[in-house]
């Protein structure tokens, strides 16, 4: 048998103060004369004979009570084969998972709560020497140093729910990255995390030497949740005044049926649809709300559904605008047909018309469509212009000149990936079909009449589309395009094969081709993305470049609680505005530049951690012999019998609690004994 603390062990030389006190009784007696002693004197013999027995058997009482309580304080243990090994000095890292799936509960504990105190209890049982490193999935830059046990403990106290969520092979790379630098005999690793499935990558660790990894799971039952997975709008562009059909996605995570589970959607604090989802076990359901914008600018939307206890993906905010005004550049050359008529009654739009010759980049940068109207023959200056606009978002609508130098324009849709222009055809071709299933159309016309009227042509420029990126919006008899889409990069191109010449083609004077304009004017904002997650992406994409050097903005919560400055990059016409890594929580956001509100922005957490299937303790040790690691266990233990954890490790079998248990005992007999003897001591 060993000792922790063997200094301790001289607190044992006071047991001789009791010893005394009970050899040298300086009781003074008074001696009282009486007739005939004879009798007295044989029972005094005889009592006070009882009365020694019955005082040493109280001293040894006490005597053993108080040495078991001092050998407790010295810690006690058998040493072991394995204490052997940990003997010499300890470097320890504690990982405790804080994503929000922690908010599972268990008796009302929720995981978080109770693996703090599974850590606490752990740290607590090392010696004072030993060195701590706590780290959370915030991977902080604190986390790179080793700590004092009592700041081990403090920093424990101090972890929270966090929206991060970390792989385990990250999180066991930033262990080693630290414990390799200490210059500590032996390096602990402890994981305490519920393990889900999507996270516990143990079979992507690389290189695991001989770490001593032991695994504690903060639950071996499977949680359930119904979380909202993803939300999205039927068409990609919001337009006034336009019914949209808004998507809610909910997904069941539990191998139980659930019913009747209340939805809600609202949009600006309205109210806009309230029902209840039935999910089949581990089930999907894709539910349609449907609602028109009636205003211009910034709008808020939240979609909500009640679970328990996981409540992190019960609610989905997104967020959209609708501008004002649709900047609309109408590049012409020679040839021309007279659109301003589509668009000028509109207050929406805002229409400019300009000659192929005058045409400047930055108009054509400042613009959500092009129409390009009768130019013989394309600059290579518009060339470069045009097609990295259309790479960053543009869309363009192309009406070909009658006698078009098919080079430049084959070298504009050659770098698009659209079609190609051939040699002027005479032959009479009539249109047979338009693509109603296209998002372009579909809310344009519920179908066409069996005997409608569709446009033709005596002449055009046939299209080939051999690299089949491009898509026939509506087609000639011999299934040529008449009006061909091709997106391309982030932008969109229509392109006509008939050209501005009303004698070549009915197309223009055709209800087709009004139509068609309005839905490339009303499509032509970029498509916008609902929502971000936090710990998940890391910027946000905004439809411009910052304005000054420094390339600052400010995204401040809509409630002005909270505001952060972001840092950005340009991207030609848009920039990538860094999300801060302050931002920690959901919910509704502006980012601006110089006071100007330019983007809502709808924050949510990441739903990773919706999917709440946990891997159990034979699949870790499992993964653990495949990646070799050598000391690899997984302890399904409380708090308490982790106080001893790390005794045993290092310091073998601990007796500590047994010698106060016997101490308690002993006292308890002394007490016992006192008062059965009460009038006899």
């Amino acid at each position: 048998m060993r000792f922790v603390h063997p200094e301790i062990l001289w607190a044992l030389t006071a047991l001789a103060v009791p010893v005394l006190i009970h050899l040298f009784n300086f009781r003074r007696y008074k001696k009282i004369a009486f007739s005939n002693v004879s009798f007295l004197k044989e029972v005094k013999s005889e009592t006070t004979k009882s009365s020694k027995i019955r005082h040493l058997i109280i001293l040894i009482c006490r005597l053993l009570a108080f040495a078991t309580l001092i050998l407790a304080f010295a810690q006690p243990f058998f040493p072991t084969a394995l204490s052997e090994k940990m003997n010499g000095s300890r470097a320890v890292s504690v990982y405790i998972d804080n994503s929000l799936s922690m908010q599972g509960q268990a008796e009302g504990v929720s995981f978080l709560e109770s693996s703090k105190q599974k850590a606490s209890a752990l740290v607590s049982s090392f010696s004072s020497n030993d060195r701590f490193q706590i780290i959370s999935n915030n991977f902080k830059g604190t986390d790179q140093r080793l700590l004092s046990k009592d700041e081990a403990l403090q920093s424990i106290q101090d972890i929270s729910f966090s929206p991060e969520t970390k792989l385990l092979s990250a999180v066991f790379n930033r262990q080693r990255d630290l414990l390799k630098k200490s210059a500590a005999d032996i390096r602990l690793y402890y994981w305490i995390s519920d393990f889900q499935q999507n996270t516990s990558d143990i079979q992507d660790i690389t290189n695991p030497e001989d770490a001593l990894v032991t695994a504690i799971p903060a639950t071996k039952d499977v949680q359930k949740n119904i979380s909202i997975d993803s939300i999205y709008f039927s068409t990609p562009q919001r337009i006034l005044n336009n019914s949209d059909t808004l998507l809610v996605v909910i997904q069941n995570h539990s191998n139980e049926e659930m019913s009747n589970v209340p939805l809600s959607v609202e949009l600006d604090g309205i109210q806009k649809a309230v029902s209840s989802v039935s999910l089949p076990a581990n089930g999907i359901a894709t539910i349609p709300v449907t609602f028109s914008t009636t205003q211009t600018g910034f709008h808020y939307g939240t979609v909500r559904i009640n679970d328990f206890p996981l409540v992190f993906d019960d609610v989905h905010y997104f967020a959209y605008s609708i501008s004002e005004k649709i900047n609309i550049l109408n590049v012409v050359g020679s040839e021309q047909q007279n659109v301003e008529q589509l668009f000028s009654n509109d207050p929406q739009y805002n229409f400019i018309s300009v000659n192929a010759a005058a045409v400047s980049t930055e108009s054509i940068q400042s613009s959500n469509l092009i129409v390009l109207q009768g130019i013989q023959s394309l600059s290579p200056q518009l060339i470069g212009d045009l097609s990295s606009y259309i790479e960053q978002g543009g869309t363009i609508f192309l009406i070909p000149h009658s006698t078009s130098d098919l080079l430049s324009y084959n070298n504009l849709l050659g770098r698009c990936n659209s079609v190609q222009l051939g040699a002027k055809s005479t032959t009479a071709l009539s249109a047979i079909s338009v693509d109603l299933s296209n998002p372009f159309y579909s809310p344009a016309f519920e179908r066409l009449q069996n005997n409608a009227s569709l446009p033709s042509a005596i002449s055009h420029f046939p299209m080939s589309n051999g690299n089949l990126q491009s898509l026939p919006l509506i087609s000639f008899q011999d299934n040529t395009p008449l009006l061909a889409q091709t997106n391309f990069g982030k932008g969109r191109l229509f392109v006509s094969s008939v050209s501005c010449i009303k004698t070549e083609s009915t197309f223009l004077s055709h209800a087709l081709f009004p139509v068609s304009l309005l839905r490339a004017a009303e499509t032509s904002a970029a498509a916008q993305q609902l929502y971000y997650q936090l710990g998940k992406e890391s910027y946000v994409t905004l439809s411009q470049s910052p304005s000054t050097e420094d390339g600052l903005f400010e995204i401040s919560s809509t409630n002005n609680s909270k505001t952060f400055i972001a840092q950005s990059r340009s991207t030609g016409r848009e920039s990538e505005v860094f999300l801060p890594s302050e931002m920690t929580e959901s919910g509704f956001y502006v980012v601006k530049e110089n006071s100007a509100s330019l983007m809502p922005l709808a924050m949510n957490f990441n739903n990773t951690e919706s999917n709440v299937e946990i891997i159990t303790t034979d699949e870790l040790l499992k993964l653990g012999q495949q990646i070799g690691l050598a000391d690899f266990s997984v302890k399904d233990a409380n708090a308490e019998m982790l106080q001893s954890l790390a005794t045993e490790l290092g310091g073998g079998i601990s007796l500590w609690k047994y010698l106060i248990y016997s101490g308690l005992l002993f006292i308890a007999l002394e007490i016992v004994f006192i008062k059965i003897w009460k009038s006899k001591i």
